[in-house]
């Protein structure tokens, strides 16, 4: 179910049912249904280019797969139509702006769909906590170094008595186009590691 759901999103998936003191009562001819509930673990390897994807696509419209893809989405699955003109059933999450990745977004939703609200509920989500420290998840966590570009920016139009105004500023580090697979750390509100730029002049036959 996990593997269908988070598609390329995850490279791996391992499941983990911790041992427990509970572990020998069948031995001990009691009752198991008695026995303590002990929680699965799901550890995912992410696919850093990938897990973030907010529009899943599905089969064409009337195709044969369709009916068994609704059937595993539920009203989440829906048609619809792209700019090159396909008609595809696809699955939509939510924006930046959510409170949870995208990720734990399909989870949560495939665990209640299939196994109801009282163990949806009580999903817990570990790993997120440095994400939620420095801004949210998502493109949020670029935030700071998208601030202090535009910050740059504007202290770079302020300058005077340059031979040469200033044409234009580009981006070039990959934490600057959210290109970047890791975060962009922060300390003291410096930027720990440079982020490059490109500061373009205006031309002049002089």
């Amino acid at each position: 179910m996990l593997s269908t759901g988070l598609t390329d999103r995850a490279k791996l998936i391992h499941l983990t049912l911790p041992l427990t003191s509970a572990q020998p009562v069948r031995a001990c001819g009691i009752n198991p249904s008695l026995a303590p509930a002990r929680p699965i673990i799901a550890g995912f390897l992410l696919n850093a280019a990938q897990c973030n994807r907010i529009v899943d696509h599905g089969p064409p419209a009337g195709h044969k797969d369709g009916a068994s893809y609704r059937v595993f989405w539920g009203d989440k699955a829906e048609l619809r139509r792209f700019k090159d003109g396909s008609i595809l059933e696809s699955v939509v999450w939510g924006t930046k702006d959510s409170k949870q990745s995208v990720p734990n977004q399909i989870i949560r939703y495939l665990v209640i769909k299939n196994f109801g609200d009282e163990i949806g509920n009580r999903v817990k989500f570990i790993g997120d906590e440095y994400a939620n420290a420095v801004g949210g998840g998502g493109a949020g966590l670029f935030q700071p170094t998208m601030a202090a570009f535009e910050k740059l920016i504007k202290e770079l139009g302020n300058l005077e008595g340059l031979p040469l105004a200033i044409r234009q500023v580009s981006p070039v580090a990959a934490a600057l186009r959210y290109w970047s697979v890791e975060v962009p750390l922060f300390s003291s509100g410096q930027l720990m590691q440079p982020a490059d730029v490109v500061v373009q002049f205006e031309s002049s036959s002089r």
